[in-house]
C-alpha cells in the first residue's frame, strides 16, 4: 500500500481571490532563479492537511496521506482498486476548493512512502529488537522509542519498521483505529529519487502508483 506522497503540478492557475480564502500564510520572497518577486502561500484543508502554491510558476504541492484521505487513517490498507478512486476524489477536491481541473497525468511525485501491515500479535517489540541488530549495505540503523521504531537510512532513502499500536495511541486516534492497530508491525519505506525515476524517469504519479513499484 502508499501512505503519505507528495504531490505537484503546474502550470495551475488559481484566481488569488480563492487562494486568500484558504491562506494560512503567505510569503513574498525574491526568486533566485528570475530575480522576481514570487508569493508562496500555504494552505490547507480538512482533507488535505498541507498544500503549497507558488503563484509565479503556477505549482501547486499536495501533500496528504492515501489511506487517510480516503478512509480517515492510515491503519486501513489500499488495494489497486482504491488508487483510481484516490485520483477522482483528489480531483474532486481540488476542483471544489480552488475551482480548476487536475488531470491525474499532470501530477509529479517527489516523495512516496510505501507501507506493508505484518500482523504478528505479542511479538511486535521482539522484531524490532531483532531487526535494530541488523546492517544493511549503504545504510545506517538507528533504533529509538524503547523497541518502538528501527530504521535503516542514508541520504536518498529510508526503510522504518514500527510498532503501530504505540504510534496511534501516542498520536491519540480513536478507540476504534487503536484497537486495530494492535500486533501490526509495520514496514514503511521511503525510496530515493533514484529508485522513483527507474519506474518513471519523470516521476508521474499515474505510472508510479501502481502494484509494479509498490512489488
Amino acid at each position: 500500500m502508499f501512505d503519505t506522497i507528495i504531490l505537484k503540478a503546474k502550470p495551475i492557475p488559481i484566481d488569488p481571490a480563492i487562494l486568500n480564502q484558504y491562506n494560512e500564510q503567505s510569503t513574498t520572497f525574491l526568486s533566485k532563479e528570475t530575480g522576481a518577486l514570487n508569493t508562496r502561500y500555504t494552505l490547507k484543508d480538512e482533507k488535505l492537511p498541507y498544500m503549497k502554491y507558488l503563484e509565479n510558476s503556477q505549482t501547486l504541492t499536495v501533500q496528504v496521506s492515501m489511506p487517510k484521505f480516503l478512509y480517515g487513517d492510515n491503519v486501513t490498507m489500499l488495494t489497486e482498486a482504491d488508487i483510481p478512486l484516490f485520483f477522482e476524489q483528489l480531483q474532486e477536491r481540488l476542483l471544489h476548493l480552488f475551482d480548476v481541473y487536475i488531470s491525474h497525468s499532470d501530477w509529479i511525485i517527489s516523495r512516496c512512502d510505501v507501507c506493508c501491515n505484518f500482523q504478528v500479535g505479542k511479538k511486535v517489540s521482539e522484531y524490532v529488537r531483532m531487526l535494530s541488530r541488523q546492517q544493511l549495505a549503504y545504510k545506517n540503523t538507528i533504533a529509538y522509542n524503547h523497541d518502538q521504531t528501527v530504521e535503516y537510512r542514508n541520504k536518498s532513502s529510508r526503510i522504518m519498521f514500527y510498532d503501530k499500536h504505540k504510534q496511534t495511541r501516542k498520536e491519540e486516534e480513536s478507540k476504534e483505529i487503536i484497537e486495530r492497530s494492535r500486533g501490526i508491525l509495520r514496514l514503511e519505506v521511503r525510496p530515493s529519487d533514484n529508485d522513483l525515476r527507474r519506474f518513471s524517469p519523470t516521476r508521474k504519479a499515474v505510472e508510479l502508483l501502481q502494484k509494479p513499484f509498490f512489488d
